[in-house]
């Protein structure tokens, strides 16, 4: 693709994710999911790309390849829990992951199973399964999530039993090791660091609320570490290892990384401005100056604000979309298993965009397939896919 975004595709309509694109005389491509976009935003005219791209062509992956990650692809939160208080919990009502080993099968509104956990038949497990079930203390715990959350599962259904036998005690969704209980429900409830780190990466999308997540078919597993960063050691290694042991595709997101790598974001001259001059920005890959650099970083992911926090969820939804990716291959006859977390790295690393400029406010290397500031590069998310779907791994 490449070159100026002359339009912009129905998918998806999330408000926040092209609103320059389409037409709002008041917004500005900062404000903009330009990260995700295959073309450049016309509302910086003077910004270019080696590709011709703002992004990792993650829109491509969506309307072109019809590919949006997958039901049975969990993306771990491994840090400060998750707040259903909060106006963005919708974004995240439906992603949330859970665990049927723990729970019953959902009744109806005359109190009826079927025989499914996928009650409303919509093809997938999720809370509005449960939605009519009398079992489910009414009120609703959070109103303004749009619906029945997780959490209001884990009051209804925890039985004081490991239904599942893996050591944890009615962890229906996540679980908190700062507290040892099984709900990873943040204990400030206006704390919003959690809810935005998991929305950037597997938000609720074409829902016509918010931004878009980068892999909006992919599950949420939460996974509350500590408080914030700042975690124990040792709750930090329970949490990882209880995702790894949630699921059979497991994508791990811990702060401050999921791969060692950093942020690139548009002009520094720019950088957290949230309605900087349209003729400010002349490049989208400029090392931010909020993340680390040196022979640990892999991989420069774009995002609007430079920060680890933002950084790291969206490294781990591009992440999310390859292995889902790799298990529409092996369905198609592709591939013979799912990909390796290796693979994953492998496949991300040899269809990478290098960053090689050596005008950058930080250089590149020219020619070099490997430099300290950048890692090997800005990762394109539709070659990434393209490959594994062709079953070049």
């Amino acid at each position: 693709m490449g070159g100026t975004c002359t339009s912009v595709a129905a998918y998806p309509n999330d408000p926040e994710y092209a609103p320059a694109e389409r037409g709002d005389p008041q917004a500005t491509w900062n404000e903009e999911q330009w990260y995700l976009y295959s073309c450049l935003p016309s509302d910086a005219p003077l910004a270019s790309d080696p590709e011709g791209a703002s992004g990792m062509s993650v829109d491509r992956v969506w309307n072109e390849l019809a590919t949006r990650g997958r039901d049975d692809v969990i993306v771990a939160y491994m840090e400060g829990g998750v707040n259903w208080r909060l106006a963005d919990a919708p974004e995240l009502r439906l992603r949330a992951y859970l665990n049927t080993g723990e729970l019953p099968l959902p009744e109806d509104g005359k109190g009826i199973t079927h025989g499914t956990y996928d009650l409303n038949g919509d093809g997938v497990v999720n809370v509005d399964d449960y939605a009519d079930d009398p079992r489910v203390p009414r009120p609703l715990l959070h109103p303004q999530a749009g619906g029945i959350t997780a959490e209001d599962l884990i009051v209804a259904f925890s039985d004081g039993r490991d239904g599942d036998g893996n050591g944890y005690v009615d962890d229906i969704s996540g679980w908190n090791f700062h507290r040892d209980t099984n709900d990873p429900q943040t204990d400030n409830s206006v704390y919003g660091h959690a809810n935005g780190e998991s929305r950037q990466a597997v938000a609720e999308t074409d829902n016509g609320f918010l931004a878009a997540g980068v892999c909006p078919r992919c599950r949420l597993l939460t996974v509350k570490a500590g408080d914030e960063a700042i975690d124990r050691p040792d709750r930090v290694a329970e949490a990882i290892a209880f995702a790894v042991d949630s699921g059979d595709h497991t994508d791990g997101m811990f702060y401050p990384h999921i791969w060692p790598g950093n942020s690139i974001v548009g002009d520094q001259s720019t950088r957290g401005q949230q309605s900087p001059s349209v003729l400010a920005n002349r490049t989208y890959r400029s090392r931010s100056t909020l993340t680390s650099f040196g022979p640990h970083a892999l991989f420069s992911v774009p995002n609007n604000d430079g920060s680890t926090s933002t950084g790291t969820p969206t490294q781990a939804g591009v992440a999310a979309l390859v292995i889902a990716a790799g298990l529409d291959a092996v369905q198609a006859g592709r591939l013979a298993g799912p990909l390796s977390a290796d693979e994953v790295k492998q496949v991300v690393r040899s269809t990478v965009s290098p960053i090689d400029d050596p005008t950058l406010p930080f250089p590149g290397l020219p020619g070099a397939t490997f430099n300290i500031q950048y890692g090997y590069g800005r990762p394109n998310v539709y070659r990434a896919v393209q490959a594994v779907r062709a079953g070049q791994v």
